[in-house]
C-alpha cells in the first residue's frame, strides 16, 4: 500500500530555491504520463496510465487514491510494457479491460530527485497539457513515516523561508480534471 505526503509550492522562486538548497543535482527526469479510461476502469474506479520516461513506458494501474489523516494511500501496480506509441497500445493492448481505450489527460513532469535525510523526495514541475493547461509544483514522498517525513520538511521550510506552499488535497490527474 502507498503512503504519500504531498506538497504544493505555489511559488515557482520558492520551489528553485528549494530543489537548489540540495548539494547533489542530479539532472531532472522527464516524464510524460499519459492517463486512459474507458467504461471498465470507469466504473471500477480505476487509473490507468502510460508513462514514458528514461526511453521506457510503465504501466501503471492505480485503485482509487484515499486522502487518510493528511497524506495518500493506494494500490499501485507498474508493469514496464514493450516501446510503443500511446495509439498502438490502445488498438493493440490485448486485455479485455483494456477495450476502447480514449485519452482524458496528459500531464508533462520534469522530476528533481532529491535526499533529505532517510527521505527521497520527488520534487516535480508539472505541467498538464490535456484536458486544460495549469502548472504547478509539488514535492511528493513515498514513506512509511510520513509524520517524521513532514516534520523535517517544515523545518527545511522554515530554513530556507519557504512560506508559500500547501499540503496537496488532490493527486495530479485530480488537478488536471478540476476546471
Amino acid at each position: 500500500m502507498e503512503q504519500e505526503i504531498k506538497i504544493t509550492i505555489n511559488s515557482v522562486e520558492q520551489f528553485n530555491k528549494f530543489i537548489n538548497h540540495f548539494e547533489q543535482k542530479p539532472e531532472p527526469e522527464v516524464q510524460t504520463n499519459t492517463y486512459l479510461k474507458n467504461e471498465y476502469l470507469t466504473e471500477n474506479k480505476i487509473a490507468l496510465r502510460i508513462r514514458d520516461s528514461n526511453n521506457e513506458l510503465i504501466l501503471t494501474t492505480k485503485q482509487k487514491s484515499k486522502h487518510v489523516n493528511g497524506y495518500f494511500v493506494c494500490e499501485e501496480t507498474n508493469t514496464p510494457i514493450e516501446r510503443v506509441s500511446v495509439e498502438e497500445f490502445i488498438k493493440n493492448n490485448g486485455n479485455e479491460n483494456y477495450k476502447n481505450l480514449e485519452v482524458y489527460a496528459i500531464i508533462k513532469t520534469k522530476r528533481h530527485h532529491r535526499d533529505l535525510n532517510q527521505f527521497h523526495l520527488e520534487c516535480d514541475d508539472v505541467v498538464v497539457e490535456h484536458p486544460q493547461q495549469i502548472s504547478f509544483c509539488e514535492i511528493e514522498c513515498e514513506t512509511t513515516d510520513p509524520e517524521t517525513c513532514k516534520e523535517q520538511l517544515l523545518q527545511l521550510f522554515a530554513q530556507l523561508e519557504i512560506t508559500d506552499f500547501e499540503y496537496s488535497k488532490t493527486t495530479k490527474l485530480g488537478r488536471a480534471m478540476n476546471k
